[in-house]
């Protein structure tokens, strides 16, 4: 059974925990505001890492502030992801899209 679950949060400039009630195999999450960036994570990669597209140029790994999977708190935060800083551009809108198999 795939489960996923998508939305649109505004950026920060600082990290910013998503709940989902699930930790994500995939994530994707992409600057809408004005196109500059889309990134994406798979289960397999580093957290903290993604696999970025930054305005014109090509695909790049970006290392560090990427996103994070997620296991949520006991009796608190459910679990999910985290979108590092890198990603989350301050007053800019971005839409995710999460999931897992």
């Amino acid at each position: 059974m795939r489960e996923y679950t998508s939305g649109v949060i505004t950026g920060t400039g600082s990290a910013i925990t998503v709940q989902c009630g699930f930790i994500p195999d995939y994530v994707r999450a992409v600057n809408i505001t004005d196109g500059t960036r889309v990134d994406e994570w798979f289960a397999a990669m580093d957290d903290g890492t993604s696999i970025a597209v930054v305005a014109s140029a090509g695909p790049t790994l970006n290392t560090a502030d990427g996103i994070t999977p997620y296991a949520g708190t006991s009796g608190g935060d459910s679990a999910g992801f985290v979108i590092g800083s890198d990603i989350s551009i301050s007053a800019k809108k971005i839409a995710w899209i999460a999931w897992r198999t």
